[in-house]
């Protein structure tokens, strides 16, 4: 088989194999459906708990765990404390430090810069684990149980600190007026911090979404386009952002009404 006819046999069965999918399958009326669990309640970009991908982008699934809304973004696990699909920004926490610093369960803190970026107020701190006491000239610290004592140094101290002897550290992210007002030998303000979470931005195609809602569609995604794509009622948006007008509507390039000769109406 030469490789044009390969391409074109290559291309038949992407059509064909998402013609019994959007036949079959409504669309339109399950990417209408909500993502809610607690007190989280959002939809596109998310998908998660009856909004299956398709809804919206793979990367913002959404799982809801005891009644608490969370993700993983880069292997590290997050409870979703709010959602603010004005502004693109929900706000995270580490599950892992919901409940103190000494049991970290997962690497640095890290987003995918493709899909987010840290929003305004926020900054990152370095947690440094199983460091040895008559090594150090550092004051302070935390206790824990399992690994001994830690310090906590401002910023993504990735070799700061070298010479503090220690086993292990996590870069983690929290607000800026911890910070900034000199609150990092306080554990407690820290952890509190922590768990209060971080807000982060998602960064989607909004623009595409608002004109499909404009023209009565329901937004989703493209996961072999990798971009925003529109549901209509009944069909498959031809355009991937736009439902077609429905007649009646005004749109739909129907005869206009001529004025009545005597009347003027």
């Amino acid at each position: 088989m030469s490789s044009h006819l390969l391409v074109l046999f290559c291309f038949a069965l992407l059509i064909f194999d998402k013609i019994p999918l959007s036949a079959s399958f409504d669309w339109y009326t399950t990417c209408s459906n909500k993502y809610r669990c607690g007190a989280i309640e959002a939809d596109f970009p998310f998908v998660g708990d009856g909004r299956p991908e398709g809804c919206g982008h793979p990367g913002l699934k959404l799982n809801c765990e005891k009644n608490n809304a969370t993700i993983y973004i880069k292997g590290v696990k997050y409870q979703v404390l709010e959602v603010d699909q004005n502004a693109q920004i929900f706000k995270i926490a580490r599950t892992d430090y919901m409940n103190g610093i000494c049991v970290p369960q997962y690497g640095n803190t890290s987003l995918d810069p493709e899909l987010f970026e840290y929003a305004p107020a926020s900054g990152d701190i370095t947690l440094l684990y199983g460091c040895s006491p008559e090594k150090n000239s550092y004051i302070g610290g935390f206790n824990c149980s399992a690994s001994g004592k830690g310090f906590i140094l401002p910023g993504n101290s990735t070799s700061g600190g070298a010479e503090l002897v220690c086993r292990s550290r996590v870069i983690a992210r929290v607000p800026d007026p911890v910070r900034n007002y000199g609150e990092l030998g306080n554990v407690s303000v820290i952890s509190k911090a922590l768990a209060e979470g971080f807000p982060v931005k998602y960064k989607v195609d909004f623009e595409a979404c608002g004109e499909c809602k404009n023209s009565n569609g329901v937004c989703g995604y493209d996961g072999i386009l990798n971009q925003t794509t529109c549901y209509c009622q009944n069909e498959l948006s031809l355009d991937l952002r736009t439902c077609p007008p429905t007649p009646g509507s005004g749109d739909d390039g129907g005869d206009l009404e001529v004025p009545d000769a005597k009347t003027g109406t």
